[in-house]
């Protein structure tokens, strides 16, 4: 099977939507704000994967 960044999308998508709860999982002892950051990363990472 031949990875191309169309075959990657739903992978990427699933990643993120299951991102920010695992940077809360894994923070959770930590106070800090993970929503913006996983929202950002989601941002660029979906950016540009679909360019």
């Amino acid at each position: 099977m031949k990875f191309t960044d169309a075959s990657l999308v739903p992978y990427v998508n699933a990643y993120a939507m299951a991102l920010p709860f695992m940077i809360r999982y894994f923070f959770k002892d930590v106070s800090m704000d993970t929503s913006k950051f996983s929202i950002k990363l989601y941002l660029k990472v979906s950016h540009r994967f679909l360019k």
